[in-house]
């Protein structure tokens, strides 16, 4: 998808990178959040904040 470096996604999910100033609620699966991950690799930052969104709420998924 995106030409990254490897040292971007180490093994346990964290950089030798600063965090990202601000977490984002992009949903993970979204077309948002591998935008939000490349535009912080792109400026010098860990893919991950501590905060980051990381699952749907149960009222957001959607009913079959």
């Amino acid at each position: 998808m995106f030409d990254l470096p490897a040292y971007l996604f180490p093994l346990d999910g964290t950089a030798d990178l600063p965090t990202p100033p601000e977490p984002t609620q992009a949903e993970p699966g979204s077309m948002e959040k591998p935008i939000v991950m490349r535009e912080r690799a792109c400026s010098g930052f860990c893919i991950f904040h501590p905060l980051d969104r990381m699952r749907f709420q149960a009222h957001e998924l959607p009913t079959p």
